[in-house]
């Protein structure tokens, strides 16, 4: 591991330069214009939950994401712009997703007034 990415609720996550790279045109620009042999990035407005999501995604190439969050991990992949989920608008090209890489979990919350 030789970066760390600290999330807006100050998680830290250990991960691979070369793995965000190849996964992320957004990593890839600022770890090209910003050399350093160990890079520290906040990632403001990303608390811990969803970024360790997306980092499930970039190393296992799937995540599982509850029905109620997948709308905010798809707006996070996408200002992220990682690969395989999202694809760049206009000149004809409209934005994708590739469900087989997402497993939708919905299960009821617990309720402590029904006990």
């Amino acid at each position: 591991m030789d970066m760390t990415l600290i999330s807006e609720d100050e998680v830290k996550f250990e991960a691979h330069k070369v793995i965000l790279s190849a996964s992320s045109p957004f990593f890839k620009q600022i770890l090209k214009n910003n050399p350093h042999s160990h890079p520290l990035l906040y990632l403001n407005g990303i608390d811990g939950s969803h970024l360790s999501l997306v980092l499930d995604y970039i190393y296992k190439g799937e995540v599982e994401v509850y029905q109620h969050h997948l709308d905010t991990f798809l707006d996070i992949t996408q200002k992220l712009k990682v690969n395989g989920l999202t694809a760049s608008k206009g000149r004809g090209k409209e934005e994708t997703t590739d469900p087989e890489n997402i497993c939708f979990e919905e299960r009821m919350e617990e309720n402590p007034e029904d006990e």
